[in-house]
């Protein structure tokens, strides 16, 4: 055994010795009683696009895959060429909203982004959204914008993303507002995925305003705004 050990103790020292140090989570005095400061967040989505994210759920059934946070460069390929690092490094830390995929295949179908204000203000924000439109209509994948809203149309917001797939794949409509005609989709809780119910604050500095409150109230006590 000692035979065996002495070679690889010399080895670790060498390695060591001209820059290379071996993770030993055993014997690492540089982490050691260091608290890591990170913690979990409750849902991938705000309040807003997880209220979306259950209508789009409903909208599209089992006849796409739903994609959430979707890099850029996840779904387009720039062109190798002497340009390649910097149109890759001009997309790769940026996603989408919502991406629709074929479930067979998983190709991209369609980008759905989920706009609030400043969409319309943010010149950054105007700035990218340009540029994404730019290369979907480039890559011939259709882009739908819709507006955050309190609610949508859950038969208006399937026949738009039929539209778009199926009948005018190229084409890209801007702020395009399924408003509610039929009913608002219930959210789910961030932290316990029950349904939640829609409630009124009765004391406090937001009395009167309405929220989404758990079911499972009180042993859960996730909340969300209502928009």
């Amino acid at each position: 055994m000692n035979q065996i050990s002495q070679p690889q103790g010399c080895l670790v020292a060498l390695l060591d010795f001209v820059g290379f140090r071996l993770n030993r989570s055993d014997s690492n005095e540089e982490t050691a009683g260091k608290k890591l400061t990170y913690s979990l967040k409750d849902s991938l989505h705000t309040p807003a696009e997880l209220s979306f994210h259950h209508c789009l759920v409903s909208a599209i059934g089992d006849d796409y895959f739903l994609a959430t946070k979707v890099r850029w460069i996840d779904i387009f390929q720039p062109t190798n060429d002497e340009e390649y690092i910097t149109k890759r490094n001009k997309i790769d830390r940026k996603h989408v909203d919502f991406l629709l995929c074929s479930p067979q295949t998983m190709k991209p179908q369609l980008i759905i982004e989920l706009d609030d204000s400043s969409h319309r203000t943010n010149k950054k924000t105007i700035e990218r959204d340009d540029f994404l439109k730019e290369i979907c209509e480039s890559t011939g994948i259709a882009l739908l914008r819709v507006r955050a809203a309190k609610s949508y149309s859950i038969s208006e917001l399937r026949n738009i993303i039929l539209v778009h797939i199926n009948g005018q794949s190229h084409s890209i409509v801007e702020n395009s507002t399924p408003q509610t005609t039929e009913r608002t989709a219930t959210p789910l809780c961030p932290k316990c995925q029950s349904h939640m119910k829609l409630r009124t604050a009765s004391r406090g500095e937001k009395k009167g305003q309405k929220f989404w409150g758990c079911d499972n109230y009180p042993s859960c006590k996730g909340v969300m705004p209502a928009l």
